[in-house]
């Protein structure tokens, strides 16, 4: 399972090969928004072995997404040929539009 959130997202490297590559797509109000310019801004670990290891993708284009609480995504992961395309969906669970500081968005898996 990976953690989407609206800053970044958080996968699991047993997940991903080398080759991976990641695509997030947002349906709002019959809108659809893609953003391909996701890359792994850091690797994380928990432990000494590969399922403790956790990579934190971003996408600078999403960081500037006003986001609603119709909010659909959907997040897949691409490996290659030789690899299932792995698809992860998500929807608003709680959203509060913030006058002078950030909205409140709060996602939960689909």
């Amino acid at each position: 399972s990976i953690e989407f959130d609206k800053n970044e997202i958080v996968v699991p490297v047993s997940l991903m090969t080398d080759a991976s590559y990641v695509v997030v797509k947002v349906i709002d109000n019959d809108k659809t928004t893609t953003f391909d310019d996701c890359k792994v801004n850091e690797v994380t670990r928990k432990g000494d072995t590969i399922d403790t290891y956790y990579a934190h993708i971003i996408s600078k284009k999403m960081k500037d997404y006003t986001w609603t609480e119709n909010s659909k995504v959907t997040v897949q992961i691409y490996s290659g040929e030789n690899y299932e395309t792995l698809t992860f969906g998500y929807k608003v669970k709680e959203y509060k539009d913030n006058w002078l500081i950030l909205d409140k968005v709060v996602f939960e898996k689909e």
